[in-house]
């Protein structure tokens, strides 16, 4: 994603105004503007704990190792033991590294509270067995993605509608809860908005954003300082 906003911001910056007469952009926000991969864990954490409360005593009990994490997941610096640390919000550090991993893997946001449920299930298993048994990777998760989520929907017995639900509101309290924490999580990367900004400067332009989620997106282009006019959003 990093190297993807950087080509994003080289590329707009790099075309000539001569070359074309009217240019438009239609670009993704998240990911491209917004990397919200920690806020997306975040905010599944928190709804699932709504929904299942006793996840949160669980993952108190399980190391980074019972729950597969892989040494090249970390930073040179890290060891694994030190991803059985908790959040703020009692996240371990494994289980917010495993789901964000796994983010490419879904469509849908409500699905971060099955990615959730499945790790620490499978983490849980793994520590519980004596024939050593391991947790799925996560190249095994995101191959097989689509039949896991309708295995988790029947096992959990919980439909789309309510883990939507529960995203909604998680969301929701924490932003009006905790504003600088959710700006925080929300981490606008600075060389696609220059990017951003040189591009609207030119009248030349159509620059259209394209998000799911309206009202977020205008918050955060806000506080980047980022004014984005009304008839160049776009939400899909």
């Amino acid at each position: 994603q990093h190297q993807r906003g950087a080509l994003l911001s080289h590329r707009m910056l790099s075309i000539e105004p001569k070359e074309y007469s009217q240019r438009t952009f239609a670009l993704a926000f998240d990911g491209l503007f917004c990397d919200s991969a920690r806020a997306w864990a975040t905010i599944g954490w928190k709804a699932a704990l709504s929904l299942w409360p006793d996840l949160g005593p669980s993952v108190s009990t399980i190391s980074p190792r019972d729950a597969g994490v892989r040494r090249a997941w970390l930073l040179q610096e890290q060891s694994i033991d030190e991803l059985g640390n908790l959040d703020e919000e009692g996240m371990p550090d494994w289980l917010a590294l495993k789901v964000e991993k796994l983010r490419p893997a879904v469509q849908s946001e409500y699905e971060s509270l099955l990615l959730v449920r499945l790790c620490v299930d499978e983490a849980l298993a793994s520590q519980r067995s004596k024939r050593g048994m391991r947790p799925l990777t996560a190249g095994e998760v995101y191959s097989s993605w689509s039949q896991l989520r309708e295995s988790l929907l029947f096992r959990c017995s919980v439909d789309k509608q309510t883990l939507a639900h529960a995203y909604e509101e998680a969301s929701e309290q924490w932003a009006n809860a905790d504003s600088d924490g959710w700006h925080g999580a929300h981490s606008m990367r600075p060389g696609a908005v220059r990017a951003l900004r040189s591009a609207m400067r030119n009248s030349n332009n159509r620059v259209y954003l394209l998000t799911s989620r309206r009202d977020r997106a205008l918050r955060l282009t806000r506080s980047a300082q980022v004014l984005v006019p009304k008839d160049q959003r776009r939400f899909a």
